[in-house]
């Protein structure tokens, strides 16, 4: 066509999922509130839909919240540890303990208004 493209929109950075390992070592280490969503990376169509969702809040979010993703499929002895039975699931974590949980959220706003971000402000 001879006429310039457009830059593509910013993308969400996806998310990085947390083996059990991963997980038990957020539970001990300092910093900001961790925001866990346990969940399938395919397969689930409330998992499908939040996942962008939850992807633009941890980029809105980084340094107030960490975020990770648990593969409920990969780490079903860890979600039957923290009682996860339905996807996707949330459970917020400050100083190495649980302040919050949800189960199949309508949005990921409702997920946001559950990590205590006030902690998180030097």
């Amino acid at each position: 066509c001879g006429q310039p493209s457009l830059p593509a929109p910013p993308r969400a950075l996806d998310v990085p999922y947390a083996d059990a390992a991963e997980f038990k070592g957020l539970l001990g280490e300092p910093g900001p509130p961790t925001l866990i969503e346990f969940c399938v990376p395919t397969g689930c169509f409330r998992c499908d839909e939040m996942r962008p969702a939850i992807n633009r809040l941890a980029q809105a979010e980084a340094g107030r919240v960490r975020v990770r993703r648990v593969d409920l499929n990969a780490e079903r002895e860890l979600a039957a540890e923290w009682g996860v039975t339905m996807c996707p699931s949330y459970v917020v974590l400050s100083d190495g303990r649980e302040v919050d949980r949800t189960a199949y959220p309508t949005s990921a706003g409702l997920v946001a208004t559950m990590i205590p971000l006030e902690s998180a402000i030097e």
